[in-house]
């Protein structure tokens, strides 16, 4: 009995430690890098502060960074995640973004209705394809004083990937995001009084 028990429990012994070890995946989270615009103006060029609305989305994506695999098909990375749904991460970077251009005397977070200019978004596309990263942002611009939408266009940009991984994607991503904020700054200033 003893050498019965003693062999079954070489074998056990044995049996694990020459078990073969399985893959191990760290989940790794990504944030938009906040490339600030120079400053556009040495005055404010509004008369009055902005509030920044939470953007939202009609992109497919949630934390799991998307690509797209042809036409129709679209499939989240279970390894690599935004540290939080673009949208948001975009609603903070334009926050950071107004603040930068000093277009305006003054930037409110998303629930601060002090502000009579109102800046809202949506996302509409935020996937990588192939090496392509790609961000379309519809950005809307309101005077709430009169009502009279100051600027609604949609933006796109797309830039490359050094290589196919998690931070390679966020940083074409966070450079994508700086291109638009270029481009729609740009379109705001034009439209000051």
């Amino acid at each position: 009995m003893k050498v019965l028990l003693a062999t079954l429990t070489l074998l056990l012994i044995g049996g694990c430690v020459n078990a073969p070890k399985a893959d191990y995946y760290e989940t790794s989270y990504f944030e938009l890098v906040p490339a600030m615009p120079e400053r556009m103006a040495d005055q404010p060029r509004f008369d009055a502060p902005i509030r920044v609305e939470p953007f939202s989305s009609f992109a497919s994506t949630g934390l799991k960074m998307a690509s797209r695999d042809g036409q129709f098909q679209v499939r989240n990375d279970e390894y690599n995640r935004w540290s939080a749904a673009p949208e948001k991460m975009l609603t903070g970077y334009w926050y950071e973004a107004l603040k930068s251009s000093a277009l305006w005397p003054r930037v409110f977070g998303p629930y601060d209705d002090a502000a009579p200019y109102l800046l809202s978004g949506r996302l509409m596309t935020f996937e990588r394809s192939g090496r392509q990263a790609t961000c379309r942002l519809e950005l809307v611009l309101e005077d709430r004083r009169d009502g009279n939408i100051l600027l609604e266009k949609s933006y796109t940009a797309t830039e490359e990937l050094t290589k196919i991984d998690g931070a390679a994607y966020a940083d074409a991503m966070s450079r994508a995001a700086a291109t638009i904020a270029r481009q729609a700054l740009e379109d705001m200033r034009n439209l000051a009084p």
